[in-house]
């Protein structure tokens, strides 16, 4: 036999002998259904975070279209070969 202890012999003496603790199916529901509604929250927050994010992204797009019409582009100077002479 297994010896106990002395300082736990005397703890909980009649731990081995209670009923396990178990939920009614009224809480069961309950649970699942705040459970439910919890992911259902944290889906639209995902969601819409992830729309903000989408939108930034296509104002930036946009943003970026505009500059590169605006651009001023410089000529490009004509290449000169450097044994020839320029022609008045």
């Amino acid at each position: 036999m297994a010896k106990t202890r002395p300082s736990n012999a005397t703890k909980r003496p009649a731990l081995p002998d209670l009923p396990a603790p178990r939920r009614s199916s009224l809480q069961v529901k309950e649970d699942k259904a705040a459970e439910a509604k919890a992911k259902q929250l944290t889906a639209a927050a995902k969601k819409k975070s992830v729309q903000k994010i989408a939108d930034m992204e296509d104002d930036m797009a946009d943003a970026d279209v505009r500059q590169e019409e605006n651009r001023v582009i410089k000529p490009k100077k004509k290449r000169m070969r450097s044994w020839s002479v320029p022609m008045p």
